[in-house]
């Protein structure tokens, strides 16, 4: 019994190691992903661009990122995780390296698309691990412990990247990023496995029939219509975050508050910090409360108020703080959203409806962020400062009422259209 004993807690400390290391990617991109909120005046200055090139530079990370998240999916169930993150990290490297040495717009939009496609297995490929090392009843919250890590990655895209660009310019800054992808590549190399070498009580058996095709695992997923229901709710509740702490909340903080990048960049700090205190305890109540759907409603809930709040009242900045938190955290419906999909999909393709799923949640960038440049370019004044321009505080209130209408939409369709699993396993059968 003892031995029996030590044995599962060596098999646990390892699977952690493992999802840990495959987690590492993940913190890198979201680094990635949100540096340019925290050099943004540094590059409309060197690529003489307003905030619709800005928001456009933004947005092509998310046109990689989101168009690749099906097709990683499936690539995933096919080949499996550990070639694909190598592969991933390499060319993410690759492409890092490119934007560090970029002179021309062109270059720098080519380079960060180039960053979204790599990146598109980092999030996919941690969950897909996890399903693999950990029984069902812990992927909720493991998703949150990955949304978690990922949210060091990016703090570390806003406060640090800031205080690096103002020592040793941006350029600089992205070449030591591209250093520390280096290191993670050889993490992943070293540590990753795909799954258990021997099976554990909560796999499944292979379908009697082979292998799945992709035309196969696809169709599953899209036939069943609370994968669509869950992806647009967590493509609403994500949103917010998409846009403030990605790129048009540290500068709408500067304005409002009239304070410098460095002191706006704890603002998105506490906006982190609250999705990644808020997903690991979001699972957990959901996992006691044997719950999906009440946490998606409270966290929509709690979203429209603090949007609402943050935007357009004039609080101090301490309060502000408070409701930045609280908006963040109001974001871990998005780790919940993946325990749904787990529920609703068997094991055989939940790497596809995973990436299907995280399509909807960045999604939203593609789009939204440029449209809100444009909107700060269309009522620009003409004002500069240092080389860029500077933009009103109704201007930015008038960009960003997309938050707030977002998430009614999230409420909506959690309280109406998701349908409660109880954290329990819909499908035993292969599909």
């Amino acid at each position: 019994m003892l031995q029996k004993k030590q044995s599962s807690i060596t098999y646990h400390l390892y699977a952690t190691l493992v999802c840990t290391v495959a987690s590492l990617f993940y913190i890198y991109e979201f680094t990635l992903r949100t540096m340019p909120s925290g050099m943004e005046s540094e590059l409309m200055r060197d690529f003489h661009i307003s905030a619709g090139g800005l928001g456009f530079l933004g947005s092509m990370f998310y046109y990689g990122y989101t168009l690749m998240q099906i097709p990683a999916g499936l690539l995933i169930d096919r080949f499996g995780t550990r070639k694909l993150l190598c592969i991933s990290v390499v060319l993410c490297i690759f492409s890092t390296a490119l934007f560090g040495h970029s002179h021309h717009i062109f270059i720098a939009n080519l380079s960060f698309l180039l960053i979204g496609f790599a990146a598109s297995t980092a999030f996919v490929g941690s969950l897909v691990i996890i399903s693999h090392w950990f029984p069902p009843k812990y992927f909720a919250m493991a998703v949150g412990l990955v949304q978690f890590l990922g949210c060091i990655g990016a703090i570390m895209g806003v406060g640090p990247i800031v205080a690096l660009v103002s020592r040793i310019g941006w350029h600089a800054t992205v070449n030591w990023l591209v250093v520390i992808g280096v290191v993670i590549f050889a993490l992943i190399v070293i540590f990753v496995r795909n799954s258990p070498k021997q099976p554990v009580s909560h796999q499944l058996d292979p379908p009697k029939n082979g292998v799945i095709s992709e035309f196969q695992r696809l169709s599953n997923v899209c036939r069943n219509p609370q994968n669509w229901w869950v992806g647009l709710y967590a493509f609403a509740i994500w949103t917010p975050m998409v846009v403030m702490a990605g790129l048009w909340g540290l500068p709408f903080l500067m304005v409002k508050y009239n304070i410098n990048a460095a002191v706006a960049s704890w603002g998105i700090t506490i906006l982190w910090l609250g999705v990644a205190i808020g997903g690991p305890v979001a699972g957990l109540i959901s996992n006691l409360a044997r719950s999906r759907c009440e946490p998606l409603i409270f966290c929509a809930a709690m979203a429209l108020v603090t949007g609402i709040l943050t935007l357009y009242v004039d609080l101090s900045w301490n309060w502000m703080c408070v409701m930045l938190f609280f908006l963040g955290a109001s974001a871990s419906g998005q780790a919940l959203s993946f325990g749904v999909i787990q529920d609703n999909n068997h094991k055989q393709i939940v790497g596809t409806a995973i990436g299907f799923n995280n399509m909807a949640v960045v999604v939203g960038g593609m789009f939204l962020l440029p449209m809100i440049g444009m909107i700060l370019k269309h009522n620009w004044t003409g004002a500069m400062l240092n080389g860029a321009p500077v933009y009103a505080l109704h201007d930015y209130r008038l960009g960003l009422i997309c938050v707030p209408l977002i998430s009614l939409f999230a409420f909506v369709v959690a309280r109406f259209y998701i349908k409660e699993t109880h954290c329990i396993l819909k499908y035993t059968r292969s599909p």
